[in-house]
């Protein structure tokens, strides 16, 4: 399970080392979310992972502050980075879910496309009414219904 809490790095100091405990009282928070970092990507100093450099903390969270950002329009999500990424070529296939419809009358649409960093399948959902903005930012290769 990815953490989408954001540890507060600027109550650690860079250059020191903390063990889980001490790192917990900083932080203010249970020993057993400190584990949960670790085995999202928090990397230790040791090979026991009893010991984190202040700067990897620091690292962690700022990794995880930006896999949390929003998709801006002219990007989607992509699966494999966990970050929002431009798409490769501009180029979309959209897929309409007719059955999922808003009070507006706006049905629901799946958008794929390739990332531009590492190649895998990037998805969003959009409403209908906002397909004229896709059209701004991406060109339409496929529509599936």
């Amino acid at each position: 399970m990815r953490i989408r809490k954001v540890p507060r790095s600027n109550l650690v100091i860079n250059n020191k080392i903390y063990t889980r405990q001490e790192l917990a009282d900083t932080l203010g928070c249970p020993r057993s979310r400190i584990a949960a970092y670790i085995r999202d990507g928090l990397e230790c100093c040791d090979e026991w992972c009893k010991d984190i450099w202040g700067k990897d903390l620091k690292r962690y969270a700022a990794k995880v502050r930006l896999r949390n950002t929003k998709a801006q329009p002219d990007e989607l999500y992509c699966k494999h980075c966990g970050i929002p990424v431009k798409i490769l070529n501009k180029e979309i296939m959209i897929t309409e879910y007719k059955d999922q419809v808003s009070k507006s009358g706006a049905y629901k649409l799946l958008i794929k496309g390739k990332c531009e960093t590492c190649g895998s399948v990037c998805v969003k959902f959009e409403w209908s009414n906002n397909i004229g903005k896709l059209k701004e930012y991406f060109r339409i290769v496929e529509a599936l219904s």
